[in-house]
């Protein structure tokens, strides 16, 4: 590749169109966010429909074509066959959602961030759910790369998705610079006057309504632990409802202690830091996740983390997470009464939480998924 032209790359910008609060929307803005000053490349930002979103006056747009169907998947195919005479080096999908077809992308290169390699082993996943991950399994030939949140996910998604391993590339997720610890009390304070439901001293995870974040099972190890508690710290769970909901929130609502679980389905970015902060710790029991954004964004805001002991999880926190088996109320339980009551600990594993966020930045990320592109474009 000659050093005097720059790269055209398209990014599928779309992953982070009106999906506030979804880890792979918060993943692509921040990634294009940081990719756009890039003088060696010219970026293109691709999506379905216009949106007011101050990103988009950053660099050239195009809106897929409309199709006399309802399909997203035609959309693209459309524009694959309009835009085949003006190619791009690269294309960069955002989420482990290929169609059919996509090896048509008018791109030299293909590259697809699949996040981690745990999803398809969810039966309950939706049917195009379920399409998506019979493309990455069986129909992968023509991707030149995937990239994935962490090293842990990436020996998932190689058993997966049959990927070998030079198809494979790591790059960490950021968040540790947009969190920072606020005073507690302050904090609680202003959490108080914005979400009256929250009382006192609270438990807190954020997460989604989906089985494979384990949310029941925190329920359950709750229950477990006021059981043995003398003390009584709200259960506040941030979550946008999903597939499950309905038997969650009838699990909190059979609980003796259901009025201090506390379901709030969306909070504004503005709002998280003194949730995180005003928090007396926080817990993320998810069975499967390719990296785990909120744990170091709790960690940035000064707060004792405990996640559950799959690799992905134990990779981020390192040693400031204390580890507990997902599948056990009991072990759930135990961990809360361990940071609960003993503040000497708490305090170590919130220094060492603060210290180990420092090390997830977006900057990073945009650093190392550049190094990527230049690679294959100039070896690839």
């Amino acid at each position: 590749m000659a050093n005097h032209r720059k790269i055209k790359v398209a990014l599928m910008s779309y992953a982070m169109d009106n999906r506030p609060g979804k880890g792979s929307a918060v993943y692509t803005r921040e990634l294009i966010s940081h990719l756009l000053d890039d003088d060696r490349f010219i970026f293109t930002l691709v999506h379905y429909e216009p949106v007011a979103d101050p990103l988009y006056r950053r660099a050239p747009e195009i809106i897929l074509p409309k199709f006399w169907l309802s399909s997203r998947w035609l959309q693209q195919l459309k524009w694959f066959w309009q835009a085949r005479h003006e190619p791009f080096d690269l294309i960069h999908w955002f989420q482990p959602r290929l169609y059919p077809g996509y090896w048509w992308a008018p791109a030299r290169f293909k590259i697809a961030t699949i996040h981690g390699g745990g999803q398809f082993y969810y039966p309950w996943h939706s049917l195009s759910a379920r399409m998506f991950d019979w493309v990455l399994k069986y129909l992968n030939w023509a991707l030149d790369l995937a990239i994935v949140a962490t090293t842990a996910a990436r020996q998932e998604a190689a058993g997966t998705y049959r990927l070998s391993p030079n198809r494979l590339a790591v790059t960490y997720y950021g968040g540790g610079e947009n969190f920072q610890p606020l005073a507690k009390n302050e904090a609680l304070t202003i959490i108080q006057k914005r979400y009256p439901q929250i009382k006192g001293e609270f438990i807190l995870t954020v997460s989604r309504l989906q089985p494979h974040k384990n949310l029941d099972n925190l329920i359950r190890g709750y229950n477990q632990f006021r059981d043995q508690s003398p003390t009584k710290p709200q259960l506040v769970i941030i979550a946008q409802p999903a597939e499950s909901a309905a038997a969650t929130y009838q699990l909190a609502q059979n609980s003796k202690y259901a009025k201090d679980i506390i379901f709030i389905d969306f909070v504004p970015a503005a709002d998280l830091n003194y949730f995180y902060s005003a928090a007396v710790l926080f817990i993320f029991p998810s069975l499967s996740e390719g990296f785990g954004l909120p744990v170091v964004e709790a960690m940035a805001a000064g707060t004792p983390v405990a996640v559950s002991n799959i690799p992905v999880l134990a990779e981020v926190a390192g040693e400031a997470g204390t580890l507990f088996n997902p599948y056990k109320p009991d072990e759930i339980a135990a961990v809360l009464t361990r940071l609960l009551a003993d503040t000497v600990y708490r305090d170590l594993c919130r220094r060492r939480g603060l210290n180990r966020a420092q090390e997830f930045t977006w900057a990073k990320t945009a650093a190392a998924t550049k190094e990527i592109y230049l690679n294959l474009i100039n070896h690839g």
